[in-house]
């Protein structure tokens, strides 16, 4: 999914989208919500939208062709008079559904280590670690520069440095668009769990994620406890 964002000021696009989900359209017993992030899942028998804020299930028909595991921001309405006794879900009106990329994490070493490039971006947002049906995923949303939104965006685990602590590094690939004064967004989940399954109840993992943000690289801190 991407957003030109080259009209509006950045710092009141993120006021606006941390609060999307806050400030709500009320109309008597109606609701409209937007700026949803969730995943399809499969639960009592059919598919419903799983926000990540709080694990809300959400059920319309119309995400009966939708794929289990796929990832979507998106804007619903409730009608709180029509709703069934059974509470397993909450049946909503999908007024927008958009889908948004799921990736795994890339290892790197001495031999690729310069295939993933490392241009700089603006910003992330949204840096957040969620469980859904046992997948682990580190949703983000990242900000760049550019005249064009085909960029492309990796997380990857540098395994020439040893710690305990889990190092990833958020990749930019320009495509050499050198463009300074239009700005985009895009949307990402990236499953990481092949470098935390191995971690017990009980106990804690830190996740470092590094990003280029000229002239200094910035650093993040995630700590995952099953």
């Amino acid at each position: 999914m991407k957003i030109n964002y080259s009209r509006f000021p950045i710092v009141l696009l993120l006021v606006l989208l941390f609060t999307s989900c806050l400030n709500n359209n009320q109309i008597g017993n109606y609701q409209t919500f937007n700026g949803l992030f969730g995943s399809i899942v499969y639960e009592s028998g059919v598919k419903l939208f799983r926000m990540d804020m709080d694990g809300t299930l959400l059920y319309s028909q119309s995400l009966a062709q939708l794929n289990v595991g796929d990832r979507y921001i998106a804007s619903v309405s409730i009608n709180y008079d029509n709703q069934s006794s059974d509470l397993k879900y909450v049946a909503a009106t999908f007024n927008q559904l958009s889908k948004f990329s799921k990736k795994t994490v890339f290892d790197i070493d001495a031999i690729a280590k310069d295939t993933f490039k490392n241009d700089p971006i603006i910003n992330f947002t949204y840096a957040y670690l969620i469980n859904v049906n046992s997948e682990l995923l580190f949703t983000t949303q990242v900000y760049f520069f550019a005249s064009n939104p085909f960029h492309s965006f990796n997380l990857v685990k540098n395994s020439l440095v040893a710690s305990d602590t889990l190092k990833l590094e958020l990749r930019h690939n320009s495509k050499q668009d050198g463009e300074l004064t239009n700005s985009f967004s895009d949307l990402y989940s990236f499953t990481l769990n092949p470098y935390l399954d191995g971690v017990i109840k009980g106990q804690s993992k830190v996740i470092e994620i590094s990003y280029n943000t000229t002239p200094t690289v910035r650093k993040q801190f995630i700590t995952y406890t099953p």
